[in-house]
């Protein structure tokens, strides 16, 4: 199953949108999807992670475009005719979406799927070293259910393995029991209380209070649901700017639920945010009326550095007899 990043690039925000959204549809991957619309964004984008596919409008190709350094890149053209570049496959945009997705599907399958040899093994390594996002990063969907947590801590276990990286879990309802193994006293309510004393031995503190899932650092969750609503959003960013000035962490993954006050400036602060989804009538709408509250607040930002990770039928029916079981 075809998995990574598959990246469009195009001003024109309605057909980026309604392409990517076909796909996803269409074609069952894995592909984690990104949508820029302009190339000063997809630059930053593409020195920190690694893209598999990017399909680009031909008005963003410069000079600059030539360095981004993607295992297939295709041109969205605005004629038939469109004179080819170098290693890159032209797609006429006006033509129906079914031909488009497979002319990228089709093209890209044999090359992305190839055996990886002992050299790219040690390429792709250490490409996910230099990918990896420091700051906030942010875990965070609509769409409940669907095994958010899981990916945040396995994200955290990966990170953890080349920076200092921390685990923090703001949900209504953590089940605390089944992901930390080591049920500590102290949780993220007595950090919150520290953090507002302002005191420069915040790291000692979480030294103290964090359990361990392999590298990965973690504060046990506050148990209350009330508790943590009433917790206000200026707290909640006095806390992560002083974790990230005065502690060791270069990385505090952020496990995020609906109750937290702050919800959407915290994801405008974060250097990424993976949004999670299903395809099914239900998780499309609530998608839907979750980036039409963000457009209407005038945060698009948090659009622009979300990362879309698509969960298959298949995965979602696994977790729910986990959960039987």
């Amino acid at each position: 199953m075809d998995s990574g990043h598959f990246v469009i690039c195009d001003p024109e925000k309605e057909y980026a949108e309604n392409l990517t959204k076909f796909i996803c549809e269409k074609e069952k991957t894995d592909f984690q999807f990104q949508i820029f619309y302009n190339l000063e964004s997809l630059i930053i984008f593409s020195n920190e992670i690694p893209i598999d596919i990017l399909l680009i409008a031909e008005e963003c190709i410069r000079e600059e475009t030539l360095g981004i350094p993607a295992k297939k890149t295709f041109i969205l053209t605005k004629k038939e005719n469109y004179k080819k570049e170098e290693d890159k496959r032209s797609i006429y945009r006006y033509q129906p979406a079914e031909k488009i997705v497979k002319l990228i599907f089709c093209d890209s399958k044999e090359d992305i799927s190839t055996k990886e040899t002992t050299s790219q093994i040690r390429k792709r390594q250490y490409s996910e070293k230099q990918s990896v996002r420091k700051g906030l990063i942010g875990i965070y969907s609509p769409i409940h259910r669907i095994g958010k947590t899981k990916f945040a801590i396995q994200l955290g276990i990966k990170t953890a393995k080349y920076v200092p990286t921390l685990y923090l879990n703001l949900e209504e309802y953590p089940a605390s029991e089944l992901y930390f193994p080591d049920q500590k006293e102290k949780n993220l309510g007595d950090l919150l209380y520290y953090a507002g004393q302002n005191k420069d031995n915040l790291g000692l503190r979480i030294s103290t209070m964090a359990g361990q899932i392999d590298e990965l650092d973690y504060i046990m969750p506050i148990p209350i649901m009330q508790d943590l609503r009433e917790v206000k959003e200026k707290d909640w960013i006095n806390l992560f700017d002083q974790i990230l000035k005065k502690c060791i962490y270069e990385t505090v993954i952020l496990d995020l639920g609906d109750s937290i006050d702050g919800l959407y400036p915290i994801l405008k602060n974060c250097s990424a945010v993976y949004t999670h989804y299903v395809d099914d009538p239900v998780s499309k709408k609530k998608i839907m009326r979750y980036e039409q509250n963000i457009r209407q607040m005038g945060m698009e930002e948090i659009l622009e550095h979300t990362i879309r990770k698509r969960i298959t039928r298949k995965i979602r029916n696994s977790l729910t007899e986990e959960k039987k079981a």
